[in-house]
């Protein structure tokens, strides 16, 4: 079985680690690596999971390389959160223009000819019901 890093490293100095006060000592040292690396680890998740999948994938590779959160690590952050935003925004308006456009109403006919109406009518009919691409064959 290995040593903890933190006991080997205390027997290499020539402390006696079995000392109650040594050991002790020992034991704050681990707590705080501990509460150190969970502080880490929590700060790159929470700024990496605030909306997108490049903010995930930073924080997963700043924790796996073991880099602290720095003003950089946080303006890559804000930075991948407000891309992933505004893409969803144009997303949105995208598809709030293709429902207007699909569901425009079209004017009617303006011509007074019967027979011209019933073609526009037609013609019209074929474009909005099908996939827009119509042939003179069609009319028939």
């Amino acid at each position: 079985m290995t040593k903890h890093p933190i006991i080997e490293a205390a027997e290499q100095s020539g402390l006696d680690i079995a000392d109650p006060v040594v050991a002790s000592a020992i034991e704050a040292a681990r707590q705080v690596g501990i509460e150190q690396e969970r502080d880490r680890v929590t700060a790159h998740l929470q700024l990496g999971g605030t909306g997108s999948t490049a903010g995930m994938r930073l924080a997963h590779k700043a924790i796996e390389n073991g880099d602290d959160m720095t003003p950089m690590y946080g303006a890559h952050y804000v930075q991948a959160s407000r891309a992933a935003a505004e893409l969803r925004a144009y997303a949105e308006d995208s598809d709030d223009v293709d429902d207007a456009i699909l569901n425009a109403k079209r004017p009617p006919s303006g011509f007074t000819d019967p027979e011209a109406a019933a073609v526009f009518a037609r013609l019209s009919a074929l474009v909005k019901g099908g996939d827009g691409d119509v042939a003179i064959e069609d009319l028939e």
